[in-house]
């Protein structure tokens, strides 16, 4: 249980990190990834990087699919459901 709280603090963590890091890198053109995301991506991918919520929800799915491909723990796919919360209080 420890360690599903510490993987969910991490993974947290790593996707605020992510979503910050998205949000101040700039792109050849002017602007960050984020809104050139927004501009050439299709509307509800758009959509999604507007909402905090949903931005750390599919950030955090995306760390653990990595991890889960890297160690084989599949317990690690209930993680997103605590972190999405944690990353997004970061981000604000």
């Amino acid at each position: 249980m420890i360690e599903f709280f510490v993987a969910s603090c991490i993974v947290g963590c790593l996707a605020a990190w992510i979503i910050c890091f998205a949000r101040k890198f700039e792109v050849r053109g002017g602007g960050s990834i984020v809104e050139w995301v927004q501009a050439h991506a299709p509307r509800l991918v758009g959509e999604m990087t507007r909402c905090d919520f949903c931005f750390s929800w599919w950030m955090s799915w995306v760390v653990v699919v990595v991890a889960l491909v890297v160690t084989g723990e599949w317990w690690l796919l209930g993680v997103p459901f605590c972190s999405t919360m944690i990353a997004r209080l970061l981000v604000n």
